[in-house]
């Protein structure tokens, strides 16, 4: 299980977004960044922030899943022989980020990983 405090604004995982995003955010700077990478090069990017983060994770598929109204975007990545995780980037400066594994959101009622909403 991913060890990474609920909102990560710091830890391992928070500085590797903050290193890969540092700038101004006007929207959502690190999710725009996100965006412009190609699959290959988000799942490589997952996959670094992940095992930053203590967790073992070889991203296979990632998944941009919306954005809420606040701008918080939601993607979801599918680990090598593991269950997926939902990734919440907030729309703040520091690119802040929440992470839950995919069966939690299924068992919380939530919209399940991998599905637009």
């Amino acid at each position: 299980m991913l060890k990474i405090e609920p909102s990560c604004g710091s830890g391992l995982a928070g500085l590797a977004i903050a290193y890969l995003f540092t700038s101004s955010v006007w929207g959502n700077e690190a999710h725009d960044r996100l965006m412009s990478m190609s699959n290959s090069e988000r799942n490589m990017f997952f996959t670094k922030f992940f095992n930053s983060g203590g967790e073992s994770c070889q991203v296979v598929r990632n998944f941009y899943q919306g954005s809420s109204k606040k701008g918080d975007a939601f993607w979801n990545v599918a680990c090598k022989g593991k269950d997926g995780f939902s990734i919440i980037i907030y729309n703040d400066a520091a690119g802040s980020t929440k992470i839950l594994e995919c069966r939690v959101m299924k068992a919380v009622g939530a919209t399940p990983c991998f599905k637009k909403f």
